[in-house]
């Protein structure tokens, strides 16, 4: 039976944080001395420094170690955060690059306006859930959040007194919530067309499995959209997962059950690295016999061969974006409901066609562009 995983250091972290009052700069001692006081592994001390150092909680001085930082007056606006901790995958998500974007845009828009960020970890493997929001709905000013954790969001939750000034990290279907995000819809027409103009005609698009289907419903329906307006061309989905273990499993299955086709649309970025291994490993040339297009940029394709072709999203716009709503709507001391969506681009790899002249792209019922960049608009 595996081990259960342990979130000890989690706990570290937030008894670290709650002994330091903020009035200026003040040493850590050194992780082994925290090893030896918390009677746990370094490694534990590590994670759980590097998880305030994320927070802006500490600051790491080469050469000198950890120092708590100087937190702002007393009465800057607290903009809260909360990361959501249920299990592994929630903490594989938080170390995500994607995640990392998204805290850089918000803490750089928040820290230009001299507000502070409060990113805190909540739910039942960080702290008891109701007693914790609660207690983080007093202190905190504004909101922002991510659409997962918006399910039982209503007048009956602990987060409900600050519903007005929340704002919410993407699109969130059937609710009524400031936000910004990035045009899913239109990412993944403008992906179908890029594979059709290319020659595609058998398009297999995979993604989340039953839990993630919130992740991939706005995609798949800019797919869709792009399918039922073309002759000719038929569209097949597999379940397989988020993760790049997820395209892999996503593959091999369509494959395993018999699947014909000749492209492949990634819901995710980390989902399109798996698809390429297992693509690869079937014997399968991409793009010759399989296009691949992914609906998501990592740092890391550039490194690949070959170089994925992917719809890019600005995740650190978004998050400076939603900084500046949720400033807005401190000061506003709430406001009806804004959105905000924010345009996508076509990057042209080397696992799609050729390029052809971009006067050949139409999008939108044949409307043409110049480039293949495809900006949304403003809400």
């Amino acid at each position: 039976m595996p081990a259960k995983p342990s979130f000890k250091y989690l706990e570290i972290a937030r008894l670290l944080h709650r002994r330091y009052d903020g009035t200026g700069e003040a040493i850590l001692p050194s992780e082994r001395d925290l090893a030896a006081q918390f009677q746990v592994h370094r490694h534990t001390i590590q994670q759980a420094l590097r998880l305030l150092e994320s927070e802006g909680t500490v600051i790491k001085k080469p050469g000198r170690g950890y120092f708590f930082a100087a937190r702002k007056a007393a009465s800057a606006p607290v903009i809260g955060f909360p990361l959501w901790c249920r299990g592994p995958a929630d903490l594989d998500l938080f170390n995500s690059p994607f995640k990392h974007a998204v805290l850089s845009g918000i803490r750089a828009g928040i820290e230009r306006a001299g507000a502070v960020l409060d990113v805190q970890m909540v739910g039942p493997e960080a702290a008891p859930h109701r007693e914790r929001i609660a207690e983080l709905c007093t202190k905190w000013s504004a909101m922002i959040m991510e659409p997962p954790h918006l399910g039982n969001l209503d007048e009956s939750h602990p987060f409900a007194p600050l519903l007005s000034k929340t704002v919410v990290l993407g699109q969130v279907q059937g609710k009524d919530h400031n936000c910004v995000y990035c045009d899913n819809y239109r990412a993944a027409e403008i992906a179908m067309q890029h594979l059709v103009d290319h020659g595609a005609s058998r398009i297999l698009l995979f993604g989340g499995d039953t839990e993630e289907r919130v992740h991939t419903f706005l995609r798949l329906s800019g797919a869709e959209t792009v399918i039922n307006r073309l002759k000719g061309v038929r569209f097949l989905y597999v379940e397989g997962g988020l993760s790049a273990s997820g395209g892999y499993s996503g593959i091999k299955r369509a494959l395993r059950e018999g699947m014909r086709f000749d492209a492949a649309l990634a819901v995710m970025g980390h989902s399109a690295l798996g698809a390429l291994r297992a693509l690869h490993d079937e014997g399968l040339r991409v793009p010759e016999e399989v296009q691949l297009v992914s609906l998501g940029n990592l740092a890391l394709f550039e490194y690949l061969i070959p170089t994925p072709t992917m719809i890019d999203f600005d995740v650190r716009e978004m998050g400076h974006q939603a900084a500046k709503m949720a400033l807005n709507l401190h000061f506003r001391g709430g406001r009806p409901i804004a959105s905000q969506m924010l345009p996508v681009r076509l990057i042209q790899g080397e696992t799609s066609g050729a390029v052809r002249p971009p006067s050949s792209v139409r999008i939108g019922g044949g409307r043409k562009v110049a480039e293949e960049t495809f900006e949304s608009p403003v809400a």
